[in-house]
């Protein structure tokens, strides 16, 4: 009878033991994503992320059956309807497309620069910030002149305090 009830517990251990890896193995699809390009490990997120200074980041990733051509063209396509609502132009500055993941999913990812109209660049109120705060200090050491960033400095104030 003992034999019996060890044998049964062993059955039901063994089961056990065997799914726990299989449950562990689950993927989340909102999760970050390694990815290998040019012998660097980098982490990524997908979608659209501001990086700084008016450049913008807009990543792309699809299914095993994509192609890493297609997920560039939808980047694009993003990108579009991103600068679109907002009446302004864009200027691609880097474009990486690549295979991620154990099962080769295509990934692309492309860099920007949102444009106004008049083809300056777009700044939130802290990139403003600091390029005035960095405008004083070349000021200040005599690298630009008064005049000079008086000049310089009038479209930064207007951002800064949404004029």
């Amino acid at each position: 009878m003992l034999a019996n009830l060890m044998k049964m517990i062993g059955k039901k251990l063994l089961l056990l033991l065997l799914f726990i890896p299989l449950v562990s193995i689950g993927q989340d699809n909102n999760a970050k994503i390694n990815i290998k390009s040019n012998k660097n490990e980098y982490t990524t997120e997908l979608g659209l992320k501001y990086i700084g200074n008016g450049v913008y980041q807009y990543a792309v990733k699809g299914g095993s059956t994509g192609t890493t051509k297609l997920m560039e063209k939808r980047a694009l396509k993003g990108i579009e309807v991103f600068v679109n609502n907002q009446n302004r132009n864009y200027e691609i500055i880097t474009s990486e497309r690549s295979k991620i993941g154990v099962f080769s999913y295509p990934y692309a990812k492309v860099t920007f620069k949102l444009l106004n109209k008049d083809g300056s660049l777009v700044l939130n109120k802290e990139d403003a910030k600091n390029k005035l705060i960095e405008l004083k200090e070349y000021l200040d050491l005599g690298i630009i002149t008064q005049e000079e960033f008086n000049t310089k400095a009038v479209s930064l104030k207007k951002i800064l305090l949404g004029n």
